[in-house]
């Protein structure tokens, strides 16, 4: 049996998916994805763990499974359907997570593999000159996924299910952002330090992922 492993955004903690001989991602991830080292992802997952950001003894698998080997890219993108033979999964771009990032629609099974582009903690990290544009972008494009009410039940995250309920509330935060109707403030979440905006529960990040580290 064949294998292949559909990368929804590519960032430090993804060099594990050197396990696969052949990983599809978004080709503007493509430069991110070669430079990632496993140094880079262990670093990660021990904040994240430090954080409680995720289960405990995370961060020993990635040890036991360390490694640098890369496997060979292919590109995926906008309307691209991966047949699996009983479903078919469909791609669909949505950048500001990062520049590649994509979400899966499959239609059968009614779900959404939105990765991380619809958090509670949204981080916004896309490279982009003009970051209130990205915002655009990104909330224009997660309406229009949004809209199609009949084609998911379902919202997979990249850190488990979202209610749908709560991607919304990251869109509405999104638009309400670009109506100046709420302000960034600098918070510390999790080992994220930074401008967040706040609506709801949901927290939302625009801007560069050093300056993120960084706390400036």
């Amino acid at each position: 049996m064949k294998f292949a492993f559909l990368n929804l955004h590519t960032l430090f903690y993804t060099r594990g998916c050197g396990q696969f001989s052949e990983v599809y991602i978004h080709k503007k991830d493509y430069r991110e994805a070669m430079k990632i080292s496993v140094r880079d992802r262990e670093n990660y997952l021990k904040n994240m763990e430090s954080a409680d950001a995720i289960e405990p003894g995370t961060i020993t698998i990635a040890q036991e499974m360390r490694n640098d080997k890369k496997p060979d890219f292919c590109f995926m993108k906008e309307g691209d359907i991966f047949n699996l033979g009983d479903k078919e999964l469909e791609i669909i771009e949505m950048p500001g997570h990062t520049a590649g990032s994509v979400c899966i629609l499959d239609r059968k099974d009614k779900v959404l593999f939105s990765g991380d582009n619809v958090n509670d903690i949204e981080l916004l990290c896309a490279p982009a000159q003009d970051r209130w544009r990205l915002l655009e972008d990104w909330h224009c494009i997660g309406e229009r996924i949004f809209s199609q009410k009949d084609a998911f039940e379902i919202c997979g995250g990249g850190h488990g299910l979202i209610s749908i309920e709560k991607a919304l509330d990251t869109l509405d935060c999104g638009k309400k952002i670009l109506k100046g109707k709420i302000q960034a403030e600098k918070q510390k979440i999790h080992f994220f330090e930074g401008p967040f905006y706040r609506y709801k529960k949901i927290y939302l990040y625009n801007g560069s992922f050093d300056e993120l580290h960084n706390g400036r």
